[in-house]
């Protein structure tokens, strides 16, 4: 019995503590930061994930509260392969949504979504 409690044991460290090195693209930061409130419109969108990512299966989507696309489509990883970045259409004041998506480069896939706001 002591024996079965060993391996129970050890199967739920192996468990535990196998989550820290799963590869996946999870959020570390974004410009404008979420929940920002600007002066002035930005002209892009980056979000920096923890892992390398897969261009053809990463974006950003940035809406306006209609939830109409406001971004020019065009996401692009940059630095290490672990920012997207996209251009932005001119902004007014209101509140955005960015939702981005992203693929590890071993197919892992994530994605979140925050706000900011253009004051008036």
């Amino acid at each position: 019995m002591t024996y079965l409690k060993s391996i129970g044991a050890g199967l739920l460290m192996a468990i535990a503590t196998s989550g820290a090195a799963l590869p996946h693209a999870n959020y570390t930061a974004s410009s404008p930061s979420a929940n920002a409130t600007l002066r002035k419109p930005p002209h892009e969108v980056s979000v920096v994930v923890t892992q390398q990512v897969e261009t053809a299966f990463s974006r950003i989507e940035v809406l306006d509260a209609k939830g109409k696309r406001v971004d020019k489509n065009n996401t692009r990883v940059t630095g290490k392969r672990s920012k997207l970045v996209v251009d932005l259409k001119p902004l007014g004041p209101g509140t955005y949504t960015v939702r981005w998506f992203a693929a590890s480069v071993d197919t892992h896939r994530t994605n979140g979504s925050f706000k900011f706001k253009v004051a008036p």
